[in-house]
């Protein structure tokens, strides 16, 4: 080689030197004139036919502000997004607002990270485009295809109201599988029955079937099957939602059923009924409960099927009403759980005179009283508020000479009063008032009928005459009339003081001034057979006697004298299966007021 040959490569090369030398000074000095930082949140690959976006925020990183930079180069299949930073865009000075925007890349098929063309790779410059930079990793994302659609469940069965989520899963060529159930396109054959919402949740709305199908770059996927069920019961409502019943009355539930659907349907006779406590309260199978045992508690519940309804409580109470002749007024006494009265308050209202005899209607409504003063005819009557307290009492009926006892049949239609002169007057009850009318005598063969009874079916009525020591019963005719009266039991031996039939219609229970009870069996004529001692030796002189409306307790006053000093007193006994007395207690104590009768409610 000549010398002028080593001359020139020896140029070319210092020059090179140079300029790279000059270069590096100039990127020295601007040296990262941007901070280019991927989003963590970058795809990494993309599926044939689809658009995705690539983020990247770009910081000054000099103390000057620097205006009109610009993109410079983009990666193939790329475009910068005109939100964000865009194509052209200015920045604040480093560590002041406005430093940094976000440079938002719309990216429509593969990126080659490892293409060797520069120009193939983000550049982001200074105006004059002399100092320009990049990311630290370059743009990469492979381009994958979609292969197929899967929707699960394949079938799907359910109550017409509620909401079934379906779900597509799509498979993609390097064996990836993806959720894309809110990116494909969803269809019903037949929407009336079960449209499906763009993320996948069906609704059931007709009962019926119907097919969903979704679709995504031209991939439709398996068919799934939707069958809407007729709507399902949700939740049982009882109503009311607690109760206190007076022992022996009634309480109507209601069951209210809602289902899938949202319908409301009324369940009362479709339900099943019960009480967590049958001694307490019964339930039949229309929601009717009936009250057991005063002052007692239990739980009513309704079912269907696996659905079970809110629980009810209920409070069964009971109040005994007693005559204390001595004060003229009512004596108001709850009833304990062990048959004893708890405190008793006396009820006065000032149309009481010489209190003889008490009876309550069936419907707990009202509280009737006999006055035993000749001119005083009437009947004293009292409505019962729901607490089981009196309200202000009337005086009522007619035909009424000194009444020794009162009577109310099972329905509540009639009143019979035991008169002192050998009468018995009936009257019709006033349903709406309790007030007696239409009254006039009845019956014959009485003397000195005192407490009397009817029996459940009003068909025949019973009065102990004291003076003849003996009990008449009269067949009932439908307009309450007394016929057809007649002597059933003959053989007692003292005077009779009161005549009860149980709520079977099978033992009269005859109360004898000598201290004896006898449970007389009921015959289908309503006489009565051979009357047998219930109990004999506890009680001195029983005045008075009622059941309890299960029949298996009986109250009873006596009034045993002792030390010439009548103490009058309540006992409580058990009745057992033969009608007999025994486990008699003391409910309550009176000296020396003089109680003259005892109702119960009801």
């Amino acid at each position: 080689m000549s010398d002028n040959g080593i001359k020139h490569i020896t140029h070319i090369i210092f020059f090179t030197l140079l300029t790279f030398f000059l270069s590096s000074l100039c990127n020295s000095a601007y040296a990262l004139p941007f901070t280019i930082t991927p989003s963590s949140s970058n795809p990494v690959k993309i599926v044939k036919g689809t658009t995705l976006t690539a983020s990247y925020t770009v910081t000054n990183n000099t103390d000057k502000p620097r205006n009109n930079n610009y993109v410079k180069y983009l990666p193939l299949n790329t475009q910068v997004q005109a939100n964000g930073c865009g194509s052209n865009f200015n920045l604040a000075p480093v560590g002041q607002v406005g430093d940094s925007c976000t440079l938002n890349l719309t990216i429509t098929g593969p990126v080659n990270g490892g293409d060797r063309n520069p120009h193939h790779h983000l550049f982001v410059c200074f105006p004059g485009g002399e100092t320009c930079n990049g990311p630290n990793s370059a743009l990469n994302i492979p381009e994958i295809t979609l292969d197929a659609l899967t929707i699960t469940p394949a079938s799907a069965q359910i109550p017409k109201g509620l909401l079934q989520q379906f779900t597509a899963t799509a498979s993609y060529s390097d064996n990836t599988t993806q959720n894309v159930s809110s990116s494909v396109t969803w269809s019903s054959s037949n929407s009336a029955v079960g449209p499906i919402n763009s993320n996948g949740l069906a609704a059931a709305q007709t009962v019926g079937t119907t097919n969903f199908s979704a679709t995504q770059l031209g991939i439709v996927s398996n068919t799934a099957v939707f069958t809407v069920l007729p709507a399902a019961l949700v939740s049982i409502s009882v109503t009311p939602t607690t109760a206190s019943i007076f022992a022996g009355t009634t309480q109507h539930f209601a069951a209210t059923g809602t289902y899938t659907d949202t319908t409301v349907l009324n369940l009362t006779s479709a339900v099943t009924w019960s009480s967590s406590n049958t001694t307490s309260t019964t339930i039949n199978a229309m929601g009717l409960a009936i009250g057991i045992i005063p002052t007692t508690q239990s739980t009513i519940v309704a079912t269907q099927g696996a659905i079970t309804s809110n629980s009810v409580p209920v409070t069964v109470t009971g109040f005994a009403y007693l005559v204390d002749n001595t004060n003229e007024e009512i004596l108001v006494c709850p009833i304990n759980p062990d048959s004893t009265f708890g405190n008793c308050n006396p009820f006065n209202n000032g149309v009481f005179l010489n209190l003889t005899s008490i009876a309550i209607s069936p419907n707990n409504k009202f509280l009737y009283v006999t006055n035993g003063v000749s001119y005083f005819n009437f009947v004293t009557v009292c409505p019962i508020n729901v607490d089981g307290s009196l309200l202000p009492c009337a005086v009522t009926g007619s035909n009424i000479t000194n009444g020794q006892g009162v009577a109310i049949n099972s329905t509540g239609t009639y009143a019979y009063i035991s008169n002192i002169n050998n009468t018995v007057t009936v009257c019709a009850i006033n349903s709406v008032d309790g007030t007696l009318s239409g009254c006039h005598t009845t019956g014959s063969g009485f003397s000195i009928p005192l407490q009397a009874s009817i029996n459940p079916m009003n068909t025949f009525a019973y009065f102990p005459n004291v003076a003849a020591f003996n009990v008449n019963y009269c067949a009932i005719q439908p307009d309450g009339t007394l016929t057809l009266c007649a002597n059933v039991a003959t053989s007692l031996l003292g005077g009779v003081t009161a005549v009860t039939i149980n709520s079977t219609n099978s033992i009269g229970y005859v109360t004898i001034d000598n201290g004896v009870i006898y449970a007389c069996p009921i015959k289908t004529d309503g006489t009565f057979g051979a009357c047998p001692i219930a109990i004999q030796g506890l009680f001195i002189d029983p005045t008075s006697l009622v059941l309890t409306p299960s029949t298996t307790m009986a109250y009873v006053i006596d009034a045993p004298v002792t030390n010439n000093v009548t103490s009058y007193r309540v006992s409580a006994c058990t009745i057992n299966s033969n009608g007999g007395f025994f486990n008699c207690v003391a409910a309550f104590t009176a000296q020396p007021d003089v109680l003259k009768g005892i109702a119960l409610t009801p």
